[in-house]
C-alpha cells in the first residue's frame, strides 16, 4: 500500500472520554471500520505478560505432554488443537489453546502453568468485554434486552500460537474471515502478521502493548445494519518467517 494511503485503526483512550463521547465515537468505528483499538482499559499489563508467558511455556512443550496436562478433569474447559490444516492451495499454520469455562470445572484440576493466569485473565478481560459491549450497542441504538441475553450468555478465551513459518508464500495463520459472535477483543504479542480489510485494502495491525483490538463480529452486524448499515470486520494472519505469534 502507499503511504499516501496507509489507514491507521481508531483508538479510543477509555480514561478520558465521557459515556456520551465514547458511545458517539465508537458509532463511528463500527459504521466506519468494524474493529477499533482500546488503551487504558484496566486490564494490568502485568496480568497481559502473565498469561503470555503462560501460553509460551505450554506451546513450548511437546504435544503429548500437553494433551497430558489437558487430560486429568473430564469436564476440563481447556481444549488443544494443534498442527498444520490443509485448505486448498494454502494451509493455515497455526495451534491453538482454547478456554470455555462450565459450571463443573474444578479450577484445582487446571494445568498449575496455566490456573492462576487464565483464570484471572477471563475474569478481567470478561468485565472488559462486557463493558465494551455495552458501549457498543448504546453507540449504535440496539435493544439492550439483547445484551443481557444472547450476547454475554457465552464467553470463550482462545490462545493461538503461531509458530516461525518457512513456506510464507503457500501459508496463512488464519485465513480471511470475519467472528461469528457478538465482539472480539483481541490481544497481540509484538511480532507482526495481523490484517484487517478497509474497503478494497489490507490494513496491518501494528501491535500495541497498551491495546486491545475490538472487533464486531456477526451478530451485532446482523442487528446493526438496518440502523446504521454497520459494518464487521475481516482479518487474515500473515506468517512471520522467523518470529512466533500469540493472539
Amino acid at each position: 500500500m502507499d503511504d499516501d494511503t496507509i489507514q491507521i485503526v481508531p483508538v479510543l483512550d477509555l480514561s478520558n472520554l465521557s459515556p456520551s463521547q465514547l458511545q458517539q465515537k465508537i458509532a463511528i468505528c463500527c459504521s466506519e471500520w468494524g474493529v477499533f483499538q482500546i488503551i487504558n482499559h484496566g486490564v494490568p499489563l502485568a496480568l497481559q505478560n502473565q498469561i503470555r508467558d503462560a501460553a509460551r511455556h505450554f506451546f513450548s512443550l511437546p504435544t503429548e505432554i500437553q494433551r497430558e496436562l489437558l487430560q486429568a478433569d473430564p469436564f476440563s474447559p481447556l481444549s488443544v488443537f494443534t498442527g498444520l490444516k490443509n485448505e486448498g492451495e494454502f494451509r493455515n499454520w497455526k495451534h491453538t489453546l482454547g478456554f470455555k469455562p462450565n459450571p463443573y470445572m474444578n479450577t484445582n484440576l487446571l494445568p498449575c502453568i496455566l490456573r492462576e493466569p487464565f483464570v484471572n485473565f477471563r475474569e478481567k478481560v470478561g468485565s472488559l468485554a462486557h463493558g465494551v459491549a455495552k458501549e457498543i450497542f448504546a453507540g449504535l441504538q440496539l435493544n439492550a434486552d439483547l445484551l443481557s441475553d444472547i450476547h454475554t450468555r457465552r464467553q470463550t478465551m482462545t490462545v493461538n500460537y503461531y509458530p516461525p513459518c518457512p513456506e510464507r508464500n503457500f501459508t496463512y495463520g488464519i485465513r480471511p474471515h470475519s467472528d461469528f459472535g457478538s465482539i472480539t477483543l483481541l490481544m497481540q504479542d509484538e511480532v507482526k502478521g495481523l490484517q484487517i480489510r478497509k474497503g478494497g485494502n489490507w490494513i496491518d495491525m501494528n501491535p500495541r502493548k497498551d491495546a486491545f483490538i475490538v472487533m464486531i463480529g456477526d451478530q451485532i452486524e446482523v442487528h446493526s445494519y438496518t440502523y446504521n448499515n454497520g459494518k464487521i470486520i475481516k482479518f487474515l494472519l500473515i506468517c512471520n518467517f522467523d518470529g512466533y505469534l500469540i493472539l
